[in-house]
């Protein structure tokens, strides 16, 4: 049976010029990656090689691109395969985001999700993601705050003194409408309050 160790000395001495070796290894650490009953440590160890395995796959779809062996997006020759036929659309945008990053920046965010626990797909690509740029307070910002308390305590002590009996049932859609205005502002004011 191959090894971890085995797949990733393969990965590392494969050439982004040769897609069709690349996704032939590509597939077999996918698969690999998936195996059940494995102890934690070593699917760790598989979750991260499979992040690797599917950036190298992007790398050589891109290159040959370039050489004009895939189709790039919006070309229409029938008689040249496309990145469908190596990488699946679902998994093309994240394996294309880890081969954007530079080597040491994807190299981080592969450490740090290792620190985290796991190197899922979902935490590497939040890791290679830059942090939020710093905002400051606005006056507008204050303004949205005070007015929103205003008119939010106005409706809750209005509706403090409505029975839900008194409501007609066709009025459906508009308590449906209010529940998802509540749940936008729910949203927000939870990211505010994270932030302060």
């Amino acid at each position: 049976m191959v090894t971890h160790n085995e797949l990733r000395a393969r990965l590392a001495q494969v050439s982004v010029d040769d897609l069709k070796a690349v996704h032939a290894l590509f597939l077999e650490i996918q698969q690999f990656a998936t195996q059940v009953g494995i102890h934690a440590d070593d699917y760790t160890d598989r979750l991260e090689l499979a992040r690797r395995s599917e950036r190298k796959i992007a790398q050589a779809i891109r290159a040959a691109q370039v050489r004009g062996e895939l189709r790039t997006h919006g070309q229409s020759r029938l008689n040249i395969p496309s990145t469908r036929d190596y990488l699946s659309t679902s998994l093309s945008a994240d394996a294309f985001a880890f081969a954007n990053a530079e080597d040491e920046v994807f190299e981080q965010a592969l450490k740090q999700a290792r620190e985290i626990g796991v190197p899922g797909r979902g935490t590497v690509l939040k890791l290679l993601k830059p942090p939020p740029k710093p905002c400051s307070p606005t006056p507008r910002g204050r303004r949205t705050v005070e007015h929103m308390v205003v008119s939010i305590n106005a409706i809750a002590l209005g509706v403090a003194e409505v029975d839900p009996s008194e409501i007609p049932p066709d009025m459906a859609q508009s308590i449906e409408q209010a529940l998802d205005d509540i749940g936008v502002v729910r949203g927000w004011l939870k990211k505010v309050k994270n932030r302060v």
